[in-house]
């Protein structure tokens, strides 16, 4: 998988979305572009506290 995706110049993209790619020419995310879309749906909201924390670190992570 790893060198595939090296050939393909998607290093830097998710497992999941590469093969939606090869499968069915679907757009791929970078890993980025995804936590930054769940971070636009404001899907956060319903945490607070310490749990919004962590959650807020492994997507900037």
């Amino acid at each position: 998988m790893e060198a595939l995706k090296a050939e393909q110049n998607m290093t830097d993209v998710d497992d999941f979305d590469f093969i939606c790619h090869i499968a069915f020419d679907k757009k791929p995310l970078t890993r980025r572009e995804r936590a930054s879309n769940v971070k636009k749906r404001d899907f956060l909201s319903k945490y607070s506290g310490a749990a919004r924390e962590v959650l807020e670190t492994l997507l900037d992570k």
